[in-house]
């Protein structure tokens, strides 16, 4: 008693994060789910590949069109000349990778989405 826990969300700093996943890793996942693997999670020498940052880029447009209040949209920041990066450093914990944002958007974009009348 007295020992207040730490909510689960809170990072504990003496403890390093772990990774995130790799693109490989996603890959292989979504593969072993019989999902199709984004352009983004290829291999660089395959030639369906798509860079990441591309991919965000044209991800972080279509999801401003299509849901401008998404969440997933304050991760992002975009330059005046329309380049596209995490919002947040890499030692933040609210930072994502690249192919992290690009799958995260690819799929709230896949959901289908209700709209109230």
């Amino acid at each position: 008693l007295g020992v207040r826990a730490q909510p689960a969300h809170e990072w504990d700093a003496k403890q390093p994060r772990p990774p995130p996943p790799t693109p490989e890793a996603l890959a292989e996942k979504l593969r072993a789910s019989g999902q199709e693997i984004p352009g983004f999670l290829l291999p660089v020498d395959d030639t369906n590949h798509v860079p990441p940052d591309t991919a965000l880029a044209d991800l972080t447009v279509r999801l401003r069109e299509q849901q401008p209040t998404s969440e997933l949209l304050a991760l992002v920041t975009t330059s005046w000349w329309g380049s596209v990066a995490p919002a947040f450093a890499a030692d933040d914990e609210r930072h994502r990778p690249l192919h992290i944002l690009a799958l995260l958007m690819q799929e709230e974009l896949a959901e289908p989405q209700s709209f109230n009348m």
